[in-house]
């Protein structure tokens, strides 16, 4: 249902301007999400695409041992909900109180990109953002040390939310949310930012508000996979796909 924002969800819709997609809004039904309730479920048809407007939300899916994964979080501005298939693969929540996310019908969607390029183009690079941020994931997850994931997502997490400041980063999920995206327990998750916070590379400034006071020494911590072969994380930015990196 149509709804005004929490003051929280207002504070995560400054993290990023909309999608330049507005031919796309005439199509748009606004609803409301609380913490936690379900945008769509897995094996829901895929009727619709969605984009954030304000809040966050998570996309995530259940092993048969019944884990969580976390693939991907959902900031304002992001279109999602795109499926070749004709089912979810994936469910996707609310993790900000009021979030706001309007859908809009994917065949009137479809035709629209048809007759229009700006469209076309809007939605090719959502889906190409998409399909980067999962590759910079992999990247992540492939460090050894809990130090190296908590630092290399913080720096994922810098490039795409921050408030006024550039140092200054929002954290909508909860701790469990990036022990599962990480996969690592709460527990490790906790002591790698501790463990930081007394490096003095970041201060806490609440429990979803980080302060990047040294940057170049989380790079150096995320980058440290670089001996093994993988990309470098100062190469892999968010305005663009990661460059390949050369095996000699």
């Amino acid at each position: 249902m149509e709804t005004t924002p929490s003051a929280q969800a207002r504070e995560f819709a400054a993290m990023l301007p909309p999608q330049p997609l507005s031919a796309m809004e005439s199509l748009a039904i606004p609803s409301r999400y609380e913490n936690g309730q379900a945008v769509y479920r897995c094996n829901d048809p895929v009727e619709y695409w969605y984009r954030i407007v304000a809040g966050a939300a998570r996309m995530s899916a259940l092993t048969a041992d019944g884990s969580r994964h976390i693939v991907d979080f959902m900031l304002p501005g992001d279109l999602f909900g795109f499926g070749a298939q004709g089912t979810r693969v994936f469910c996707v929540e609310a993790i900000v109180p009021a979030t706001l996310i309007v859908r809009y019908p994917r065949r009137g969607a479809e035709q629209l990109a048809d007759f229009d390029p700006q469209i076309a183009r809007g939605i090719r690079e959502a889906a190409f953002d998409s399909i980067a941020r999962l590759q910079r994931r992999m990247i992540i997850l492939a460090r050894t040390s809990a130090l190296e994931r908590v630092s290399a997502f913080l720096l994922e997490m810098a490039d795409r939310c921050r408030e006024g400041s550039p140092h200054t980063v929002f954290l909508p999920m909860s701790r469990y949310d990036i022990a599962d995206y990480l996969g690592m327990a709460v527990e490790t998750v906790s002591r790698a930012l501790t463990e930081l916070r007394h490096r003095r590379a970041i201060a806490l400034r609440g429990v979803r508000r980080v302060q990047i006071c040294d940057r170049s020494a989380l790079e150096d911590l995320a980058d440290r996979l670089a001996e093994t072969g993988a990309l470098p994380l100062r190469e892999a930015r968010w305005n663009g796909a990661p460059r390949a990196r050369s095996s000699n």
